[in-house]
């Protein structure tokens, strides 16, 4: 029996902090897990850095403080990243070589999927932090490390993607480097993924400075990674920002109105979508708040540095996870995609998008909802994300070249940029509200009129396309475009010593 509390497993030693700023238990125990995390960095890096220390203190430092921050804000619920993570190794281990990543991907998913479901039938629509959010990440981490030990030590390089070679692991992690890997203090939390790789070389301090020279790369080793001081005093800036647009306007404007009577039958059809543009807008700082503040811990002790720019200045977006001004600005569903929740969709990518023979497209949105839950609304927003995609295509390929023949491409701008704008809350707002029916009857009430836009597109283009249609724009592509960050000839970076960096995926 489940018994009230039980997603709330962690210390009860802050709950006069809780009280005293009116915050439930769990969000003050992360918040606080997450100082420490912050705080703890800055030693980490500074004293343990890998030139001061050997990589098995790093290790060992790691695996003893991500436990104890996990115990502390989860309890004994830490067993279940245990419990997953053993099975893992033990399948990598023992398992046919061809069929352990598929085997580890289909256990890891199911294992999430089952704390899911277990979470929903006792705790139905609560929003308390429990284990399932450090379990999402644990299940990107081991699923992107199976298919990186296929790559590596199963597959030749001539046949790997340039994001397949870099990430490849090409022998079995010890046990130590494993459960370092699984629970490292800056990220055991709330992530975000770091591949295995990049992980190990934050750990080994295996960064090179590498620039073009007659088109040939040359490396050097970089002796020390810049301070992360400027990056990280920004990114808790913006974390702030975002804490306190949370904190006040989702309750000056909440989605919740929407499903009042009297909204839905005295509003305006256009008052209805700006109203949802913004609340939605709002209901995403939470998302900001914590993706920010986490990128900032994992600066703080070291992780996330992705070599320099075009002026020198060291960069700190390897582990990037939402770029909030190409979000509100986005003028695509691309852009949306490319810029949200961007280590999540990397992941996707690359264990779904590029190992599926077919319905690429449709299958990362599946993944994707399976990944987040179970909860109707979930489904509803991904059917309609995918349903976007595949209009955006469309539009790119066959009116877009229509407004560049007549030089109006900056009208197309604006344009889908403000299309945009509004069917990502559109899409977004059954994730909201979690459960099937009200999504449905908010969208019935605006006439389901980005559902509606979509069919008629994919009918007309798609279905009833003429056969003798040639491509009406050379630079579009079927597939979702990969952008890879790539060194230019006057340009200096520092990198692991791979041939590519992180992509924007999807």
């Amino acid at each position: 029996m489940v018994y009230t509390g039980e997603f709330c497993m962690g210390s009860r030693l802050l709950t006069p902090l809780s009280d005293f700023f009116g915050l439930p238990i769990d969000q003050i125990n992360f918040i606080v897990c997450q100082l420490v995390a912050l705080l703890l960095g800055i030693p980490f890096r500074r004293v343990l850095s890998p030139r001061k220390t050997s990589t098995t203190v790093r290790h060992l430092v790691e695996v003893l403080v991500g436990v104890a921050l996990t115990v502390f804000c989860f309890g004994y619920q830490v067993w279940h990243i245990v419990a997953q993570s053993a099975v893992t190794y033990i399948i990598l281990l023992v398992a046919p070589a061809m069929l352990a990543h598929k085997i580890v991907f289909v256990f890891a998913m199911g294992y999430l999927s089952c704390m899911h479901i277990y979470r929903q039938y006792y705790d139905y629509g609560g929003y308390t932090m429990d284990i399932t959010g450090p379990l999402m990440i644990s299940s990107q981490k081991l699923s992107s490390l199976a298919f990186n030990l296929y790559d590596g030590r199963y597959r030749d390089d001539k046949d790997l993607s340039k994001s397949q070679r870099q990430y490849a692991v090409r022998s079995m992690p010890s046990l130590l480097h494993f459960t370092s890997y699984m629970f490292y203090f800056h990220g055991i939390i709330i992530g975000p993924l770091a591949f295995y790789a990049d992980y190990m070389h934050f750990i080994n301090g295996d960064w090179y400075q590498e620039w073009e020279v007659d088109g040939q790369i040359v490396q050097k080793p970089l002796e020390n990674v810049p301070s992360p001081r400027v990056a990280v005093t920004k990114k808790l800036i913006g974390a702030c920002v975002c804490a306190v647009i949370l904190l006040t306007m989702p309750k000056i404007i909440p989605p919740q109105k929407m499903l009042e009577p009297e909204f839905m039958e005295n509003t305006s059809f256009l008052w209805k979508l700006l109203y949802m543009t913004i609340t939605v807008s709002f209901v995403r700082e939470k998302y900001y708040f914590a993706w920010v503040l986490t990128e900032a811990v994992n600066n703080s002790a070291g992780l996330g540095f992705n070599g320099f720019n075009e002026k020198g200045e060291a960069k700190w977006d390897l582990l990037e996870n939402v770029n909030i001004y190409g979000v509100e600005t986005a003028g695509s569903q691309k852009d949306i995609i490319d810029n949200w929740n961007k280590t999540s969709t990397i992941w996707l990518r690359h264990t779904v998008y590029d190992r599926v023979p077919r319905m690429r497209t449709m299958s990362v949105f599946a993944v994707s909802a399976l990944w987040h839950g179970f909860y109707p609304g979930y489904y509803v927003t991904f059917a309609t994300g995918a349903m976007f995609t595949i209009t955006a295509r469309l539009v790119r390929r066959n009116i877009r070249p229509l407004f560049i023949k007549a030089n109006l491409h900056p009208l197309y701008n604006v344009i889908t940029t403000i299309f945009a704008r509004v069917t990502n809350s559109y899409g977004a707002l059954p994730f909201v509200y979690l459960e099937f029916m009200p999504g449905i009857k908010v969208y019935l009430s605006v006439y389901c009129w980005a559902h509606v836009c979509c069919l008629l597109i994919i009918l007309r283009y798609s279905l009833f396309a003429s056969p003798h249609k040639s491509k009406a724009d050379p630079h579009h592509r079927s597939v979702p475009q990969t952008s890879t960050a790539t060194t230019e000839t006057t340009t200096t970076t520092a990198t692991p010593p791979s041939d590519g960096s992180k992509e924007k995926e999807l």
